[in-house]
């Protein structure tokens, strides 16, 4: 029967070998790891990538269409002061215009009362018109 010692030496010689193995295989395992990692990581890059620029695509589409927004607004923004403009000189022009057929107006009214005659005596009738009062006078 061996001795505990001689055991224990083989025990260690055992420990040591394992512990080599071990450290093989750990690098093995290790670099198993590594592959593995480094392919996802690889796959996420890629996808990221990917989303990074059909983001890049849509933010670029959609300044260029900002872009245009910006020159319609600024045309219509144009467009608005000119009408505006227009506006207040019609205004202008249409109160120039009133003015000035108020004035027509009011000479053909003088104009119209030259030919009036004022009657005195006679009193004035409000229900019934001139021609009625003159028939019956006449009659």
């Amino acid at each position: 029967m061996p001795s505990y010692r001689g055991h224990k030496k083989e025990l260690a010689a055992i420990n040591e070998k394992l512990t080599s193995l071990c450290a093989e295989k750990n690098s093995a395992l290790k670099q198993i790891i590594v592959d593995t990692i480094t392919l996802m990581k690889d796959d996420i890059l890629k996808s990221v990538e990917h989303t990074i620029n059909v983001l890049e695509s849509k933010i670029f589409e959609k300044e260029k269409e900002n872009d245009t927004l910006k020159s319609k607004i600024s045309q219509l923004e144009k467009q608005l002061l000119t009408t505006k403009e227009d506006e207040a000189h019609n205004i202008i022009n249409l109160k120039e215009h009133l003015h000035g057929k108020a004035g027509q107006i009011n000479d053909l009214e003088q104009y119209g009362r030259i030919n009036n005659i004022r009657i005195s005596g006679i009193s004035e009738n409000l229900e019934k018109n001139t021609n009625e009062s003159h028939e019956k006078k006449h009659q």
